[in-house]
């Protein structure tokens, strides 16, 4: 499974919006009111918020990261391709996987 960071590459905000983390690489830090690809400015954004053309068929949902939670190992960190944010769930929850590889 990708880490958090690995993860967090894979979101496309459409409108523009660039996005940008602690320096841990989760945990979206913003000077907007919207978190993910919501903007204060730059208006609608297609979803998924992910290139269709590379991952056609990505549903709207959260997904799962290697990556846990630094103040709880039961919680690990998700991303949700609906609005490209991310956030914490306990791993006895239910989420989407997307899987990735090593090197070539």
């Amino acid at each position: 499974m990708p880490t958090i960071q690995e993860l967090n590459t894979l979101i496309y905000c459409s409108n523009g919006k660039l996005r940008s983390f602690s320096k841990e690489g989760y945990d979206t830090v913003s000077k907007e009111v919207f978190s993910g690809c919501g903007s204060d400015t730059r208006g609608a954004y297609q979803k998924p918020t992910i290139f269709h053309t590379v991952f056609p068929n990505t549903p709207r949902r959260w997904f799962w990261s290697a990556s846990s939670h630094t103040d709880n190992s039961d919680d690990a960190w998700v991303v949700n391709f609906d609005y490209g944010g991310d956030s914490v769930f306990n791993r006895t929850g239910d989420s989407w996987v997307r899987l990735v590889r090593s090197g070539q």
